[in-house]
């Protein structure tokens, strides 16, 4: 039998072309992981691991690294879609096309997870939350021809018992950034965001030998001799035991990796100086807003470190650890004097880079319900839109004019040639911590 996994065409940048063409220009777009750098579908090839034993013929397809539609014509036993919101629109055309063709269709991935009702109009089945508790299930209905609409696992999958993603799918060729998880769920209800709810409020850790033998696989394939690895987790260095013994071991691998943590990572100088011995150099940490009102109204955790937001960015970038901070514009709090100072931030602090992100009520999440109880939503179904860079609401304490011209204000002036240079100066130091490091353990 013959399976295909789909990754759909999204809309991973600003549709507005200013926009696109200034981070296009910008030295640090091939430092961005993971917003503006493709890399490979970690849920679709974690599922092309879990079906091998069912299939003779797994074909990994990326709308978003070339885009060939001779895929659509060919003939497959199953085909499997996961999308985010912004892929959502792709995502429901392809299972309509193949349904058309009379090819079963299964939907996964974090928008069909939070809104399954309007998913199973475009497949034959529908897959809630991680695929690894139920995909048993769903192959035993597919073999006897009992697919159901909704599968929904009763359960959070044993990590203990994860299959190294088959990351021999993708084509080598056409990657760079292999990506690697080590943990799911976040005890954190950020008001924004969805990962709570499709893993769970606990963290949950794959034992450190998984997570070596993934890396092993992706240096057989990689054309590179030090693969650079992208670990996905929401907040990888969170559980600090686990971490230090994760790191520990990631040492004699002598990769380049990159993540997301949080700014706490920066009171401890021992762990950062293990963070960079194992060959982390990039970080994105959200800072979110330099506003303690719009952090409370967040996730109250976050309001505690504010203060100390800069001290703690030079100790971590003094270890040759270069982070992206992320900010998020258009906040309940915010008004036009936002903008002008987050780049102050910026350049005060001087941060390796910095991603700058428009509220987005993305569906599921509480900020969504709360805009559509106050009737802020500019438009119900927008789910093209929900890339984190365009205005889908009615901010508080500005116009949308306002919000829109202060977010291109602030990316013109994000990047001057001054600016640039120093941060290449930041990433050069990186190498140079990551060398001495490595003579010390020589």
């Amino acid at each position: 039998m013959r399976l295909a996994l789909i990754n759909p065409k999204g809309t991973y940048i600003s549709s507005q072309r200013e926009i696109q063409k200034l981070i296009a220009q910008s030295p640090m777009i091939f430092q961005r992981l993971p917003q503006f750098r493709i890399i490979p579908h970690l849920g679709l090839l974690t599922l092309g691991a879990l079906a091998t034993k069912d299939f003779e013929t797994i074909e990994y397809i990326d709308e978003n690294v070339v885009h060939d539609p001779a895929y659509l014509n060919k003939s497959y036993d199953l085909v499997c879609v996961s999308a985010m919101t912004h892929q959502a629109f792709r995502a429901y055309e392809i299972g309509k096309h193949f349904r058309a063709r009379g090819i079963p269709v299964i939907l996964g991935g974090v928008h069909a997870s939070l809104m399954p009702e309007e998913a199973q109009e475009f497949a034959n089945a529908v897959v809630i939350g991680e695929v690894e508790g139920i995909w048993g299930e769903v192959m035993a209905d597919f073999q006897a021809g009992t697919l159901k609409k909704l599968y929904r696992s009763c359960q959070m999958p044993d990590l203990s018992l994860s299959s190294v993603p088959r990351y021999e799918l993708v084509d080598a060729s056409q990657f760079d950034v292999y990506p690697v998880q080590t943990t799911r769920g976040c005890p954190h209800r950020c008001e924004f965001c969805v990962v709570h709810k499709i893993y769970g409020n606990q963290y949950r850790k794959k034992p450190v030998t998984h997570v070596l033998q993934c890396l092993d696989r992706i240096k057989e394939i990689s054309r590179k001799k030090s693969p650079v690895v992208f670990f996905t987790d929401d907040n990888m260095l969170a559980d600090k035991k686990f971490s230090e013994q994760l790191l520990k071991a990631l040492v004699p691998y002598r990769i380049k990796w990159s993540t997301q943590s949080d700014i706490s990572i920066g009171y401890d100088d021992e762990f950062l100086k293990l963070i960079r011995k194992s060959g982390g150099f990039q970080i994105l940490i959200g800072f979110e807003s330099l506003n303690s009102q719009n952090l409370s109204q967040i996730e109250q955790w976050k309001a505690h470190h504010l203060e100390n937001y800069e001290k703690l960015v030079q100790k971590i970038q003094s270890y040759g650890i270069c982070i992206i901070g992320t900010f998020i514009v258009g906040l309940d709090e915010d008004t036009p004097d936002v903008f002008p100072k987050i780049l102050e931030f910026v350049c005060k602090t001087g941060l390796f880079d910095a991603q700058i992100l428009i509220a987005t009520p993305l569906p599921g999440t509480e900020l969504m319900a709360r805009m559509q109880q106050e009737g802020r939503l500019l438009k119900e179904i927008f789910w093209d839109r929900c890339n984190l860079a365009e205005i889908n609401f009615k901010p508080r304490q500005m116009s949308v004019e306002t919000l829109a011209q202060g977010y291109l204000w602030l990316y013109k002036n994000l990047y001057t040639q001054e600016d640039m240079a120093k941060k290449m100066d930041l990433l050069k130091k990186s190498l140079l911590v990551y060398r001495e490091l490595m003579e010390e353990e020589k």
